[in-house]
């Protein structure tokens, strides 16, 4: 269960969550291509926002991955290499076409996970609280 309480980091993992099957490959083989959460994920936008007392957040990996959901590619892989090009230094040998779409899905939540995780962690009160004293 969802509760819209100020709760910063739960806000942005439900958001995830929500971003992350909108680009799985499973979402257009369940038929679901024509469902438009827009409405849900920026009102989502609008409470991360306001919690963060900003009227801008800069786009994460998963950001322009769900942006770039419904561009047309050669390949469905190109699109998660693409994300992952202009937030990593990836190497040629990085692109695996050997794999399925799925598991190149599963490739890019897994290091997409690992930099959202940490930033969650770093917007949470106690660790600022503990940022702050440790640099004091």
């Amino acid at each position: 269960m969802f509760s819209w309480a100020a709760d910063h980091a739960r806000v942005r993992r439900f958001q995830r969550d929500i971003k992350l099957a909108e680009i799985s490959p499973r979402w257009a083989e369940c038929g679901l291509s024509t469902t438009n959460m827009g409405n849900l994920t920026g009102l989502l936008d609008l409470q991360q926002k306001r919690l963060a007392r900003k009227s801008y957040i800069v786009p994460n990996m998963l950001d322009i991955a769900h942006n770039l959901r419904h561009r047309r590619t050669s390949d469905p892989r190109d699109r998660f290499f693409a994300v992952r090009g202009l937030m990593e230094d990836l190497q040629p040998g990085d692109f695996e076409y050997s794999e399925s779409v799925e598991e190149t899905y599963e490739r890019f939540t897994k290091s997409m996970s690992v930099n959202e995780e940490r930033s969650l962690s770093m917007d949470h009160p106690d660790t600022k609280i503990a940022i702050s004293q440790a640099t004091v």
